[in-house]
């Protein structure tokens, strides 16, 4: 656990200025670049762009949904008509025709249009490389989507914390896909898969929470946000599969986590089989005997995370110090266990829980990780979707030493912790 009394730089709006559109690159992929396609034409027409347009007063995405509804809306009711005016035998006119609009209903006016996804990202100002990484890996992933689904990728920005302001106004009048809803840049280091709480809220779950009002407030149509951690590699087509098979508006799709916050508590038994060895060790008995509120097996498990995490520092230390920082995380979270949680490779929020997410923005806790805190953020919502990723969907990439680690497959969906190396080397823009 880790905590910082630093608090973030005054949030401020990225700079306003007109340009021509025609800086955009061409829309040849119409499904990457709908709301670029929609700046080319009114290029075409002499029009300018404001800076304000690519903060998202546009909504392109949402506009096209909502025609598309209106369409099926007026020809369910042209066919309904249609079916109502048949002289069919047999069975008085009314009685039928509901009868079959019934049925009409249930297949024939099924939504035959694609999906839309919302990709976020948090990203810190100064990981442009991993931005433009991302713009690259999204667009040609995208490109080999079947049918008409729609994805659109933005990045969630902080406050400026000393950044070059004319060189964020560039990036975002090349791309036009920063979105800036302020809080701080970035966290103070910490260990990483560690749980922890800040004594200011932390980047990523501030951007997280006020990102998602952003996208209810600015694309209402989406039908998925996909929060992506920006050294992830995301398999599009692939996840469009399990979006089709297994979503819905309350989906909660990723790599699911239940675990304790409070460990002190921890029986030898359930770490060692058979626990008489370690319960009967004579060396441990007496070391964990300097921590009389925790149980032999929650200090067997704070001298490993010692020995991973502070290898080098003074032992009786060391553990005390995570007793106290377990301690504060469940005081800050009310519950010595996590809710059920979504690891924070990325994972997958329906409409309806991205609104959830949204409308509550101001009120959610922000002070602690986001992965850990979208259990507690969860818990009031009733009919909660969860999809499990675990079984090799998502995982780290092979290289890493971790227990989320796993070979890519056909199954892989989203590999964590790319570098810029193993982009290079393992990354096909074709495939």
């Amino acid at each position: 656990s880790s905590s910082s009394s630093s608090s973030s730089s005054s949030s401020s709006n990225l700079p306003k200025a007109d340009f021509p559109c025609s800086v955009l690159r061409s829309c040849k992929h119409r499904r990457t670049s709908v709301k670029r396609c929609d700046f080319e034409r009114r290029a075409a027409s002499g029009a300018t762009c404001n800076f304000d347009d690519f903060l998202g007063k546009n909504q392109p995405l949402g506009e096209r949904h909502e025609h598309r509804q209106q369409q099926q809306s007026q020809q369910q009711q042209q066919q309904a008509q249609h079916i109502s005016k048949q002289k069919l035998p047999f069975f008085p006119r009314n009685f039928l025709s509901a009868l079959l609009l019934l049925c009409w209903s249930t297949i024939v006016f099924q939504p035959s249009e694609g999906l839309l996804l919302e990709v976020m990202i948090t990203s810190k100002w100064s990981s442009r490389e991993r931005r433009d990484i991302q713009r690259r890996a999204i667009r040609s992933c995208t490109n080999l989507l079947e049918g008409d689904h729609a994805v659109e990728l933005l990045f969630f920005m902080g406050d400026f914390n000393g950044t070059d302001v004319e060189a964020a106004q560039r990036e975002q009048e090349q791309f036009g896909d920063l979105v800036q809803v302020g809080g701080p840049d970035s966290d103070p280091t910490v260990a990483r898969d560690a749980t922890y709480v800040l004594e200011r809220p932390a980047a990523r779950t501030y951007r997280v929470a006020h990102g998602s009002k952003w996208l209810m407030e600015n694309r209402p149509f989406a039908d998925y946000v996909m929060y992506l951690d920006d050294d992830s590699y995301l398999h599009i087509p692939r996840l469009f599969k399990h979006l089709e098979r297994d979503g819905s508006p309350s989906l909660a799709m990723g790599f699911l986590m239940e675990t304790d916050l409070d460990w002190s508590g921890t029986n030898v038994c359930d770490l060692c089989d058979p626990c008489g060895p370690c319960r009967d060790d004579e060396g441990l008995q007496e070391f964990c005997s300097q921590f009389p509120d925790m149980a032999m097996g929650g200090c067997i498990m704070a001298i490993q995370n010692c020995h991973i995490f502070n290898d080098g520092e003074d032992l009786p230390s060391c553990v005390a110090g995570k007793l106290v920082g377990i301690r504060g995380l469940a005081e800050y979270f009310g519950s010595k266990t996590a809710p059920r949680w979504l690891l924070g490779m990325g994972w997958v929020f329906g409409r309806r829980i991205v609104q959830y997410i949204g409308h509550n923005a101001d009120f959610l806790k922000v002070r602690g990780a986001a992965d850990v805190m979208l259990g507690f953020w969860l818990v009031p919502l009733e009919g909660v979707g969860y999809v499990t990723m675990n079984n090799g969907q998502f995982h780290d990439h092979p290289s890493k030493i971790s227990t989320f680690s796993k070979s890519c497959s056909p199954s892989s969906v989203l590999v964590h912790r790319m570098t810029t190396q193993q982009w290079e080397e393992d990354f096909d823009a074709d495939t």
